[in-house]
Order: C-alpha cells, then structure tokens, then sequence
C-alpha cells in the first residue's frame, strides 16, 4: 500500500479506459512506471508526472462589477427572497 503522496495522470485517456470498461470493479494502483489500471481481464499502465511539473491555479475571485452584473440579472423577486451581495463572498 502506498504511504500517500501526489502524482499527475492524463484525465481524458483515464477518463475514456475507463468509460470502456465493462460494468465491474475498476482498480488503479500507482506502480514504479505510473499508474496501473486493471478490470476482470483488462490490464494497462498510464504515465505519470511528478505534480511539481504543473503551475497552481489560482481561485478564482468575483470582482464587485462581476457580481453587481449576476444581481442585476436575478429578477426582482429573487432579489427580495434575501439574494444579497454576501451570496458572492469567497469562502
């Protein structure tokens, strides 16, 4: 079992060994080479990047022009039903 830690796989090929996998269990391991994807007599590898390699995503932030535009499209009842500025805060 592996003691944790992070690791990058191509999202759309999983995606898509996955989706044609037959209806059964679906079991990825990580091995020395990447990832290891297995289902009843399917067996294949995928390679990985380290995360390090991939810039972080900053989250994204709602400018107050950004949310006086969302309110102004809400219809008047929806502003009434208590629909307020602080709906938009981050958290």
């Amino acid at each position: 079992m592996a003691s944790g830690g992070s690791l990058t796989v191509p999202a759309k090929k999983l995606y898509e060994i996955v989706k044609a996998l037959p209806d059964t269990d679906v079991r990825i391991e990580e091995d020395k080479s990447g990832v290891k994807i297995a289902a009843d007599r399917f067996d294949s590898r995928l390679q990985t990047l380290p995360r390090e390699d991939f810039p972080t995503v900053p989250a994204p932030t709602y400018s107050e022009y950004f949310q006086d535009q969302i309110l102004a499209l809400l219809p008047p009842i929806g502003r009434k039903a208590g629909v307020e500025k602080d709906y938009f805060r981050s958290i």
